[in-house]
C-alpha cells in the first residue's frame, strides 16, 4: 500500500508542477526563480497533499512533514524542468 500512496503523490505532485512551470510542454522562461510562480507551486502541493493524500489515506502528516515534502519536490522540479 506504501508504494501506491507514494506513486499516487508522485504524480499528483508531477502534474501539478506541469501545470504551472511548463507553457506548450516546455519550462517558463525563468520560473526557477521566479518567487510569485514558486509560491504558488508550493501552496498547490500543500494543498494537494492535504486533500489527495493525508485525508484519503488518512495519514498523519504534519504541516512542517507537507512543507518539507513540497520544498522537496520543488527542488526535484528545478532539476527536472529546467
Amino acid at each position: 500500500a506504501t508504494r501506491s500512496i507514494a506513486a499516487d503523490a508522485g504524480m499528483g505532485i508531477d502534474d501539478l508542477v506541469q501545470e504551472i512551470v511548463l507553457d506548450n510542454g516546455k519550462p517558463k522562461v525563468d520560473w526557477i526563480s521566479n518567487n510569485n510562480l514558486l509560491g504558488q507551486l508550493e501552496i498547490a502541493i500543500g494543498d494537494f497533499l492535504m486533500d489527495n493524500i493525508r485525508d484519503k489515506y488518512g495519514l498523519s502528516l504534519s504541516f512542517g512533514d507537507i512543507d518539507d515534502i513540497a520544498g522537496k519536490s520543488i527542488e526535484i522540479a528545478k532539476l527536472r524542468y529546467k
